[in-house]
Parts: C-alpha cells; sequence; structure tokens
C-alpha cells in the first residue's frame, strides 16, 4: 500500500528546519557530546553559531540558542508538539540576535495559532481490492482533512514568502545587503524547503483525488459506468475544488478543470456526436447565426461545402437513451447510461415517412423538428444523468462542466447551432412553419441547460439561433446560393457553348445602307463557357427569388431582409467569377488563345446582360427601395474592359511570337535583294521558309478563335497578327538600296502567295482581310510595283493606285529599283508633285 503523509503547517515548518539543520552538518557537530548527554562547550557552541549564521551573537542571546537547540535535537519523551515549539523557539532567537523582528513576530504568530494537531497523518491509495469499505471511507474522510489543512499550510507559506521579500525591499530601500546574510539565506531555505514539501503533499492528495474519479466514472463506446462507494466520489471532487484555489500560489496547476475536461470530451466524442451527425464522411463547419455582418468574407462562405441532410435517412437512425441503477454491494451503487441505435426507429422509417407525406417540402420540415426533438430529448438524459450521478449537483462543477460543452472555444455548442441552422428550410414557403415551431423546441432545451447549472440564465448563446429566423433564412440562402456558385466556377472551364443570334456584319459595298441599323439589344453570335451560362442562369434565378418572396409575413424590417440580401448575393456572383476564374485559370488565359478568347467572350457576355438585368427585375421588387436601387450597370465598365484587356494582352503576345518566328531568320534579306538568284537565293529561301512558319502560326490561331470569337473581333484579332507579318516583310523591301530584277520577281511572287495564304484567315476572305489588316493595300501595291515598267507606274500614279504609300517611301522603291535615266527622273519629278506627297 502506497502511503503519503499529510502535515499541518507547524509540523512543515519543523520538517524543513530539521532538514536545513542536517544539510549545514549541525547534526554531526553535536552528535557526540548529544548521544552521551553531555553539553558542549562554549568554543563549540561559538563554532556552531559561526557555522550556521557567520558570527557570534550576545552572549545572554547565545545561551538561549543552543539551550533550545539541544533541547529540540534530544527531546523524545517531550512529544512532537514539544519539539516543534522547541524549533520553533531556536528560529524566534535566531532571528532576534540577527535584527529580523518582522520575520520573529511571522514565527511567533505562526506558533500562537492554535494549531496542536502536528502528528503525521496518513492516508492510503485506494486501490480496487486492497481495502474495505469501511476503511475506504475512513481514508477518504481524512484526505479531505488533509487537502484542507494542507490548503491552510500553503496559506501560511504564501503569507511567509511575501513577508519575506518585503523585508529584502526594505533592506534595498536602506541599502543593507542581504545577499550575504547567513540568516536571510537560512530562512530562504526554509521557505524553499517548505515549498517542495508542499508539492509532494499536493501532488501526492491530487492523484488519490484524480484516481478516485477515473476509477468511478467510466465512458465507454456504448455506455457511462458510474460506481458510487460511500462518499469517496464527492470527497474526492472536494479535494480537487480545494485545490483549485490554491493556484495563485503558482506551485501546481488545477486539476479540477482537467478532469471534468476528460469526462466532457469523452462523453461528447462517443455519445453526443454520433447523434448529431448527419453524414460521418462530411465536416461540419461552425456556423454564427449571431453576427450582425453575416458570415462574410467570401473565403470563409466559400469554405462551407456540404449539401443539405437528408432528413428521411437521418430520422431511420435515431438513437435511444436509457439510464438504470443497481446496488452491487452493501455501500456501492451502479448507474449506468447506455445509447444505441433506434433500431425500431430504422424498420419504421419508411411508415413513418409515408404518414407524413403530404407535400416533399411539407414531410421534410415535419422530419427535421422530429429529428430535432430527438436529439434535444438524448442530450437533455445524458446531461441530467450527469449532473445527479457524476457532479452531484455541485454548483461549481456544475459551471466548470458547462463551460466546457457551451463555453467559448467547445465543439458542442457550433454542432447544436449547425442543427438548428440545417433546420431552417431553403423554400420561403416552409419558413412560417419553422418559425412557429423551432423556437419552443429551442428555448424548452435551453431551460433545461440552465435548470442543471450548466448555463448562465443571462446566457443566450443558444437561444440566439432563433431570435431572428427570416435572417437566419437569408443568410443561408445566401451560404447555398454563393456554394452553387463556386461549384460552377470549379467545373470544367473549357467547356463550350453557342450564345448570340445577330452575327456581326462586316460586308464591304460601295454604298452604305444608312437606313439598317443592328439591333444594340442583341449579342453577337460567339461561344461562351458553360461556366458563365450556368452563373448568369444562377443569378437570374436568385433575383427572381428575390421578387417573387412572400414578405407580408413578417414584420417591415423583416420584411426586406431576404430580398435585399439576395439582390447582394446575386452581385456577389459576379465578383465571385472575377476573382475565381482569374485565379484558377489566369496563367491559361495568358497564353492559351482558345482560353482567352472564352474568357473573352464570358466577360462580354456578362456585361452585356448587365445592361439589362436591373431593368428586368427592378420593377418586380415589391420593396420601393428595392426598385430604386436594383442595378447592374456599374459593374459593365468592369467586365468589358477585363475582356479587352485580357484579349489585347493574348494578342501582342501571338504578336511577339510571330516576330520571333521571323525575325532571326529574315536577317540580311533587305540586304540580299541587291543580289541576283545565285547571290541570295540561300537568304531568299530561308525567308520564305520564315514567313511560311509565320502563316502556319497564325491559321493555328485562326482555328482557335474563329469557332469561338464573333466575327467582328475575331476579324480585328486576326488583322492585328496578320499586319504584324506584313509589316516585318515590308520593314526589309522599304530599306533595301538596291534591288535587282530577280529580286523583284521574287518579292512580287512572295507576296502574291501569301496574300492568297492569308485570305484563307477570313471567313469572307478578301473582303473582311481588306477591311481587318491596316496593311493589305500597302503590301498588295508593293508586291504590284515589284512587276511594273516606269510607264506602268507614272499610269498607276494617276489613277491613285499607289494611296497607301508614302512619297517618299515610293521614290525610295523607284530608285532601288529602277536604274538612274531621264524617264526615271520624269516619274520622280511628276511623283513630287502629286497630291501623294
Amino acid at each position: 500500500m502506497t502511503v503519503c503523509t499529510i502535515t499541518t503547517p507547524q509540523k512543515l515548518i519543523r520538517e524543513a528546519t530539521r532538514d536545513l539543520l542536517q544539510e549545514l552538518a549541525l547534526n554531526e557537530v553535536m552528535a557526540g557530546p548529544m548521544e552521551d548527554g553531555n553539553c558542549s562547550s562554549d568554543e563549540d557552541d561559538d563554532d556552531l553559531c559561526m557555522a550556521l549564521f557567520g558570527t557570534v551573537p550576545s552572549k545572554e542571546t547565545h545561551a538561549h540558542m543552543v539551550k533550545d537547540l539541544k533541547l529540540a535535537m534530544n527531546s523524545q519523551e517531550g512529544g512532537c508538539g514539544e519539539e516543534e515549539k522547541f524549533q520553533m523557539q531556536f528560529l524566534i532567537h535566531a532571528h532576534e540576535a540577527m535584527g529580523h523582528y518582522m520575520l520573529a513576530s511571522k514565527f511567533h504568530a505562526a506558533l500562537n495559532s492554535g494549531n496542536d494537531s502536528v502528528g503525521a497523518v496518513h492516508t492510503s491509495y485506494l486501490d480496487d481490492g486492497m481495502v474495505d469499505d469501511e476503511e475506504r471511507d475512513k481514508s477518504v474522510s481524512v484526505s479531505v482533512a488533509c487537502g484542507r489543512s494542507l490548503k491552510d499550510a500553503t496559506e501560511e507559506y504564501v503569507k511567509g514568502r511575501e513577508m519575506m521579500s518585503s523585508f529584502m525591499a526594505v533592506c534595498d530601500e536602506e541599502g543593507k545587503s542581504t545577499s550575504s546574510s547567513k540568516d536571510i539565506l537560512i530562512v530562504q531555505r526554509i521557505l524553499h524547503l517548505i515549498s517542495v514539501k508542499l508539492r509532494r503533499c499536493r501532488v501526492d492528495l491530487i492523484a488519490w483525488a484524480r484516481k478516485v474519479v477515473h476509477s468511478s466514472v467510466k465512458v465507454q463506446n456504448s455506455c457511462l459506468d458510474v460506481m458510487h462507494s460511500g462518499t469517496s466520489l464527492s470527497d474526492a471532487f472536494e479535494v480537487l475544488l480545494l485545490e483549485k484555489t490554491n493556484e495563485s500560489d503558482g506551485m501546481i496547476g488545477s486539476w479540477v478543470n482537467d478532469t471534468l475536461k476528460t469526462i466532457a470530451s469523452k462523453i461528447c466524442e462517443l455519445a453526443i456526436y454520433p447523434m448529431m451527425d448527419f453524414d460521418e464522411t462530411k465536416a461540419y463547419t461552425a456556423y454564427n447565426l449571431n453576427s450582425v455582418e453575416g458570415p462574410s468574407p467570401l473565403v470563409q462562405v466559400l469554405a462551407r461545402k456540404k449539401s443539405s441532410p437528408n432528413w428521411k435517412l437521418f430520422h431511420a437512425s435515431l438513437w435511444t437513451v436509457k439510464a438504470s441503477s443497481q446496488k452491487t454491494s452493501a455501500k456501492k451503487i451502479q448507474h449506468l447510461l447506455k445509447w444505441e441505435r433506434d433500431i425500431s426507429s430504422s424498420l419504421n422509417a419508411e411508415n413513418d415517412y409515408s404518414e407524413v407525406s403530404g407535400s416533399s417540402s411539407q414531410s421534410d420540415t415535419l422530419l427535421a423538428l422530429n429529428c430535432l426533438k430527438h436529439i434535444a430529448k438524448n442530450i437533455i438524459v445524458i446531461l441530467e444523468f450527469l449532473v445527479k450521478n457524476v457532479l452531484l449537483d455541485n454548483a461549481d462543477l456544475c459551471s466548470i462542466f458547462g463551460d466546457f460543452l457551451f463555453g467559448e472555444g467547445s465543439e458542442l455548442l457550433p454542432k447544436i447551432l449547425n442543427l438548428v441552422y440545417e433546420m431552417i428550410p431553403t423554400n420561403h414557403s416552409q419558413l412560417p412553419s419553422v418559425v412557429s415551431l423551432v423556437p419552443s423546441v429551442v428555448l424548452e432545451f435551453q431551460e433545461r441547460i440552465v435548470q442543471m447549472k450548466l448555463l448562465n440564465e443571462k446566457d443566450n448563446c443558444i437561444s440566439g439561433a432563433i431570435i431572428d429566423m427570416e435572417k437566419s433564412y437569408a443568410e443561408k440562402r445566401r451560404v447555398n446560393i454563393l456554394t452553387e456558385g463556386h461549384s460552377i466556377l470549379a467545373e470544367d472551364y473549357h467547356n463550350s457553348v453557342q450564345v448570340g443570334n445577330a452575327p456581326a456584319r462586316t460586308v464591304i459595298t460601295d454604298e452604305i445602307d444608312f437606313t439598317h441599323r443592328e439591333d444594340p439589344f442583341t449579342f453577337a453570335y460567339c461561344s461562351i463557357s458553360s461556366v458563365a451560362r450556368d452563373l448568369l442562369r444562377l443569378c437570374r434565378n436568385t433575383l427572381e427569388e428575390a421578387t417573387t418572396v412572400e414578405i407580408d409575413q413578417y414584420s417591415d424590417s423583416e420584411t426586406a431582409l431576404t430580398p435585399f440580401l439576395l439582390f447582394k448575393t446575386s452581385r456577389e456572383l459576379f465578383d465571385m467569377f472575377r476573382a475565381v476564374i482569374s485565379s484558377r485559370h489566369g496563367i491559361s488565359i495568358a497564353s492559351v488563345p482558345r482560353c482567352a478568347a472564352i474568357f473573352h467572350n464570358d466577360c462580354d457576355y456578362i456585361a452585356f446582360n448587365l445592361l439589362t438585368l436591373g431593368l428586368e427585375f427592378g420593377p418586380k421588387f415589391r420593396h420601393e427601395n428595392l426598385r430604386r436601387v436594383c442595378t447592374f450597370v456599374d459593374m459593365v465598365p468592369i467586365f468589358r474592359r477585363l475582356a479587352e484587356e485580357k484579349l489585347r494582352d493574348i494578342v501582342n503576345i501571338q504578336k511577339g511570337e510571330l516576330t520571333k518566328i521571323m525575325e532571326d531568320r529574315m536577317d540580311g534579306l533587305w540586304h540580299s535583294l541587291a543580289l541576283d538568284e545565285v547571290g541570295g537565293g540561300k537568304i531568299w529561301s530561308e525567308s520564305e521558309n520564315a514567313i511560311n512558319g509565320a502563316v502556319n502560326h497564325a491559321q493555328q490561331v485562326s482555328q482557335a478563335w474563329g469557332p469561338l470569337l464573333a466575327t467582328n473581333i475575331y476579324c480585328k484579332a486576326m488583322g492585328m497578327l496578320i499586319d504584324c507579318i506584313f509589316e516585318q516583310i515590308l520593314s526589309h523591301v522599304m530599306k533595301a538600296p538596291d534591288i535587282s530584277e530577280s529580286s523583284c520577281q521574287f518579292v512580287n511572287t512572295l507576296f502574291g502567295d501569301l496574300l492568297v495564304s492569308v485570305e484563307e484567315c477570313f471567313p469572307k476572305r478578301l473582303a473582311e482581310a481588306q477591311i481587318s489588316c491596316k496593311y493589305w493595300h500597302k503590301f498588295f501595291a508593293v508586291g504590284k510595283f515589284m512587276n511594273m515598267s516606269l510607264s506602268e507606274i507614272n499610269h498607276a500614279l494617276a489613277e491613285g493606285f499607289f494611296r497607301s504609300i508614302t512619297g517618299p517611301e515610293l521614290s525610295s522603291l523607284i530608285q532601288a529599283t529602277f536604274a538612274e535615266s531621264t524617264k526615271r527622273e520624269n516619274v520622280l519629278k511628276a511623283l513630287s508633285k502629286s497630291d501623294h506627297m
């Protein structure tokens, strides 16, 4: 049997003093004379005082010290009480000799406190089978008394430590040194030894109390077993509560919180949580129903991804809780709480469901309400059992236990709030039945919790969930809509659908028809992503719901909440599109032509619909303020700018790719045009290959953009790419100082083939190519120039054929192509006088 010794304050002081004297080897100094019954000489006494205090006190004080010390060490028949008093008197004389009258007064007070129970108290660990019930009860009562005595000893120790600190502070103020004083060091060591002994005693006592609790209260997978044996459990908790009041001394922490927290955690994990889980594979996030601003920011809302519970399946797997008690021996009573799934409920689930099935939504509401009542009833049964048989109706224990269940940081409270939150329907027509039934269940549940003293009467952490059911409904609809929107945005962004019913007009005619006008409220035929289509459809459904909510059932303040919040949610869907798509597919949009085209069309399509959404749904709102503020026009420039920026960026990237393909391989072409076919054939061939590679790249981009972009957007984008090719070739031809006849034929053929290839990139070929490409006419004119004579050039000038070429550029081409002659000078003079200059 393990034995721990619990002592009174005076006993602790005596033991600490003896340990200190032994440490200073005083026993060895005095052993011989004391054992022989002789007194030591004056020289020995002086050596003793020098060893203990570092100085020799006055003769009178010296005599008192030696006398008290010898009587204390040799007193056997005087009893523990007399020995303790001798030890105390020794300390009194020692400190009076050194002038520490404050500490001396403190020990005087301790000596005269009137507590004469100085004997050691022995208690035993209550191992099952090692002691009988009578010995157990006796030990328990003694342990509680020891706990109170230990508390008193601790308080005395704390007061002594504070007095010592005050004395040293006074010495520091007066300039006296305390670090080298032997008596100060002795007192400090005494206090330290007292602290160590207190700590050891408290640890032993706490270990006993915790073992009693854990052996009496056993939480298993399907039951809670509580064994009562006399007053052992209540006394163990009383000891732990006594220790909780001693936290101020900083020697050891409170163990009652840890003990109750362990019980609360086990009972929640094994009993309560399984009864509340709709689906064990889904993680439920805490939802703040009391928030004034709602569950923003958006990222936190989107993190909540879970579908509504299947109340039919949940109702089929409800739990039952049963409590029982039996006497196992004369002084032992076993209290048992069992929980298990209700098999009969599972077998009759279909019948129960058919009985309440008037309509699907109504039956779901009734089933959900039944589940809420059943869960609340089970939790109450479990908590009542705990309060009565484990916490023993102790108000302090109930308060601590309630903090773990319903306080800040608990997991049970968020689950209860989530359960109430799931009761809120997704259809506004079902809300009246929920508002009329759910609050009564929740308020009754909280009232029972308060009656058990697990919750403060002023705390509305549970009832706050049903303060404003209309607001809770609106918040839930917002969360569900945003979650659905996020699910849409997480789908494959490469899937496209065709929209629009007005193909863009790019037909070139000599006469302009001013009577024909394109409808500004029709969208050009193109392809958008299925993501944008579904998101816009969700937005329309949300606005439709906001305009059809039955609001005449509530007060004016509640009336506007749901429509306003749904309108706000519809706008948030578009903000979410810009944030999520740009984040998830930003790299593809910036580098892949097809993805960039789809994103451009999505933004353009959304902007087009934003123009009319406010006009379409604004007049339908029943609230006057909503009719005034319902608009989406402010978001139109944002999406149009985003569409334009992304398409322009991808076009610039493709232009860079074309330049990269042609630039290095065409280096030196302008210089080789002065050579014949033999001298410049290699460079011509390499340049031709580079141009063909650029055309192939442009055709690949054309195949990606053609089925997606609207015709007018496509032609503008492709025209910019083709102009990049034309500009690269023209720059080499225009700066050539000399162009041979063979080079003229090569350039003419190259330009003609390139124009034919480029036409294939446009749906209506030449007509759209001419209007879409800025350098088309200039490129065509330079190609034709290479196969003209001076006479033909002079004639073409008169007809305005070279209107796309500036005068200096044409003059430079004539000088590089034709040798100096009178005819060339006449053409140049005519060119300088023409309006072309």
